[in-house]
């Protein structure tokens, strides 16, 4: 269904030549995304629920880092059709250090996959201790490397549940740091709204560990987790330096009141 939801809106807007020509090539990527989301949710059912009741935490974290990427590019698309591309621009340091946020986001989203592939939350469901100690006795016999630390339940839940305030230190600073720039008001609500998210998230996050996971509340976490790298897509576009094409009137949006005098 979401495929013809892609796919007949944009053959009508290649035929009748309809928006700028950047919005016919932007969905024409994410039509050809949705079709290599279908095929990767595929590669994943297929390694397991016919034999085994679960499928592979990779395939698993993959299937689900492409449908937050698909929904980032997305959520870019709107942004661009709705504001244009003119934009007061920031101090340089600024657009990278919100990118690196939203990275770091995304490495938690990813995290949280690992932890539902593994069913890593339905042990250890101790805060902030795990079972009394802070880096329980399974991790510690661990091997030092990757997969290991990707494949053990204990390993995957300690670095999913202090990995995300790592994740709030560095939304905080960005906060701080947008609002003492001369971010516009809906800049500076973007990064107060994704502090508050992220706070909120951190705490349902915990009483889903304590609770043990109820289904409810587990998908209210992967919910509010996509909602809240929206707003990091948001934000990164409020703060991103843009190119202005020299002939693009279209997609430039301009209020008269506001633009500088050349």
């Amino acid at each position: 269904m979401i495929g013809l939801a892609v796919l007949l809106p944009l053959a009508l807007v290649w035929l009748r030549r309809l928006g700028p020509e950047w919005f016919r090539r932007r969905m024409t990527v994410v039509a050809i995304l949705v079709g290599l989301q279908g095929t990767v949710g595929w590669y994943m059912v297929k390694s397991g629920l016919v034999d085994v009741p679960w499928v592979s935490p990779y395939r698993l974290a993959l299937h689900l880092g492409l449908a937050v990427s698909l929904f980032g590019l997305l959520t870019l698309t709107a942004l661009r059709l709705r504001d244009g591309v003119l934009r007061a621009p920031f101090s340089r340091g600024l657009p990278r250090q919100a990118s690196l946020t939203s990275l770091a986001l995304f490495s938690q989203i990813i995290l949280g996959a690992f932890v539902a592939g593994l069913d890593a939350g339905m042990t250890y469901n101790t805060f902030p201790l795990m079972d009394g100690d802070f880096i329980p006795a399974e991790m510690r016999a661990l091997e030092p490397s990757l997969r290991h630390y990707l494949e053990n339940i204990a390993s995957v839940q300690f670095l999913h549940r202090w990995w995300a305030f790592a994740v709030a230190a560095l939304v905080i600073v960005l906060a701080v740091r947008v609002w003492q720039s001369a971010a516009d008001a809906t800049t500076r609500r973007l990064a107060l709204a994704l502090c508050g998210g992220v706070a909120s998230q951190i705490t349902l996050g915990i009483f889903t560990l304590l609770w043990v996971v109820p289904i409810g509340p587990a998908a209210l976490h992967q919910a509010v987790a996509v909602a809240l790298f929206g707003l990091c897509v948001w934000l990164n576009y409020r703060l991103s330096p843009q190119k202005i094409p020299a002939r693009a009137p279209d997609l430039i949006s301009v209020n008269p009141s506001t633009a500088p005098a050349l």
